[in-house]
């Protein structure tokens, strides 16, 4: 490059004031029906205590998620602005509907699903598979392309200062160490292309049927190279515990700078400092949350009869019977939705009467 072609010098801030708006970065990875997007939802929600708006989902799965929606057909779903995308999933189009998806000043951006950049139709292997012909069958130069687009992606995807939520499909994986014959299992392998892997800050899995509960260690090598809770964050996630609207405003907070000298946010409300509390709408919608997420009976049977959860429905009965007409409404649907057969039985024998 010629001397008179070079741009010109540049200044740069150094040591500027935090501005509290680090770009975040969450992935969930799990088997189909794990619960990657109600968890994703879950935490955005969460985020919008602090952030205000609500999250912005991007659907890769033919509106799968529409389901989720707050509606008539789901009275306990969420309230999100949903944006579909349909194939081809060329990467720096994934970086397209990010954008998109910030012009409506969200609480947090979810993408639902990002293995579809990786193996989706148009993806990377795809994408790839079709270029081997036109490199004259170079495997390696038939990257080039694939690869220069999901580096568009995950460049744009750091400068971007709205959390983003990845979620993504994982699967069981095996390995045959070399002098033996006997496989070993490499656990939940999230399909994901390491570019994008290495540049979120947190990465968990939800194994099948977990209900939300994460899992954030691991000694299967394939797990544990996935999984990333760094220390800064960590101290914001209590293991055993569903994926909630809590740890999606503490993380929130963090981002926003709001904690104290020790490291711990500061829940706050308005202007004036005061530590915030949930209100009992916010924990009554968590609750009806946690209710929902529930898979099967024994799971929503053991949620219920938690004794923190009894006590704080004793004390809402006693406050607000509104709220508490509401939690007893959401366990009754989730009961019927769990147990149909029962109430088949029970509706026949109204009818045989």
């Amino acid at each position: 490059m010629a001397a008179k072609d070079h741009p010109p010098a540049r200044s740069f801030k150094v040591n500027p004031e935090d501005d509290g708006s680090e770009p975040l970065c969450f992935g969930l990875g799990g088997p189909p029906g794990s619960g990657k997007t109600v968890s994703a939802l879950r935490i955005a929600t969460g985020m919008s205590r602090v952030r205000g708006g609500r999250p912005a989902l991007i659907d890769t799965e033919a509106g799968r998620a529409r389901k989720y929606l707050r509606s008539a057909r789901n009275p306990d779903g969420f309230d999100f602005d949903y944006i579909d995308f349909s194939p081809p999933f060329v990467p720096a189009h994934f970086l397209d509907a990010i954008k998109e998806a910030a012009k409506l000043n969200p609480s947090a951006i979810i993408v639902d699903n990002a293995t579809d950049e990786h193996e989706g139709p148009g993806g990377v292997l795809e994408w790839h598979d079709r270029m081997v012909p036109a490199c004259k069958g170079n495997e390696w130069a038939a990257w080039n392309a694939p690869k220069a687009s999901r580096r568009i992606l995950t460049a744009g995807i750091q400068q971007i200062r709205i959390p983003i939520i990845l979620t993504v499909r994982a699967r069981p994986k095996t390995t045959t160490p070399a002098g033996t014959k006997t496989p070993v299992s490499l656990g939940y392998v999230p399909v994901v292309g390491d570019e994008l892997l290495g540049i979120m800050d947190l990465f968990c899995l939800l194994p099948p049927k977990s209900n939300g509960v994460a899992t954030w260690r691991s000694e299967k090598a394939g797990e544990d190279f996935a999984i990333k809770c760094p220390g800064y964050l960590r101290r914001y996630i209590t293991l055993g515990e569903p994926l909630s609207e809590d740890l999606g405003e503490a993380l929130a907070l963090w981002q926003a700078g709001k904690v104290d000298a020790d490291g711990n946010v500061i829940r706050t409300t308005g202007t004036n400092g005061e530590k915030r509390k949930r209100t009992p709408q916010e924990q009554v919608d968590a609750y009806i949350t946690g209710v929902n997420g529930c898979e099967d009976l024994d799971a929503l049977l053991a949620y219920q009869l938690d004794e923190r959860r009894i006590e704080w429905l004793e004390k809402l009965k006693a406050s607000n019977v509104a709220l508490w007409d509401q939690v007893i409404e959401a366990q009754s649907r989730r009961m019927a939705k769990l147990r149909p057969d029962d109430n088949a039985t029970i509706q026949d024998d109204e009818e045989d009467a």
